[in-house]
């Protein structure tokens, strides 16, 4: 946090406020401050201060904004949570979700059905569960999900839990003799 000066010293930041940093660019080519004998005597004896130079010649710099209150909001899951599948059928259900700094969620199925099975899939993204209802199994069947947000360990992570609400659809099969 400082920036150069015509002397060797540093100098501390021109201004912090609550959400910013601002500095002074100095001068970044030393050939264009070298100055003859006559010129340094002639500067000394007006006791003018010698006017600063910025971005003379070619140079390299960077300029980086840095917000200091990290905010991390919430993912929201976009995908219908009801979910309809046929007796004796299995259906893909891709989940979709929103996350307003793109942080990618893990899922983790945390209650399984109880009137089929349910496996989940990471995809590249968006992950997708397979959902197979029992032989001739028909009602209401719940699933519920946790997504957690994959930050690294600085970072709190949110998560946020999901019941995916399945109706299977009764069929009325050939008798069997």
């Amino acid at each position: 946090q400082r920036t150069c000066s015509r002397s060797a010293e540093a100098q501390t930041p021109i201004e912090w406020t609550e959400y910013h940093a601002r500095y002074q660019v100095c001068k970044t080519n030393v050939y264009n401050s070298k100055k003859d004998s006559r010129q340094s005597r002639m500067l000394r004896s007006t006791d003018v201060d010698e006017p600063e130079e910025f971005f003379q010649g070619s140079t390299h710099f960077a300029l980086a904004a840095v917000n200091r209150n990290f905010v991390n909001s919430r993912p929201v899951i976009i995908s219908d949570t009801n979910i309809g599948v046929r007796e004796d059928e299995e259906k893909a259900i891709q989940i979709l979700y929103f996350d307003h700094e793109d942080d990618r969620l893990s899922f983790y199925i945390t209650v399984p059905p109880h009137l089929g099975s349910a496996r989940l899939y990471d995809e590249e993204e968006f992950p997708i569960l397979l959902y197979r209802p029992c032989l001739d199994g028909f009602g209401t069947d719940r699933i519920n999900i946790t997504a957690v947000e994959m930050l690294p360990n600085t970072l709190k992570s949110n998560h946020i839990n999901i019941q995916l609400v399945v109706e299977i659809e009764p069929r009325n099969d050939d008798p069997v003799l």
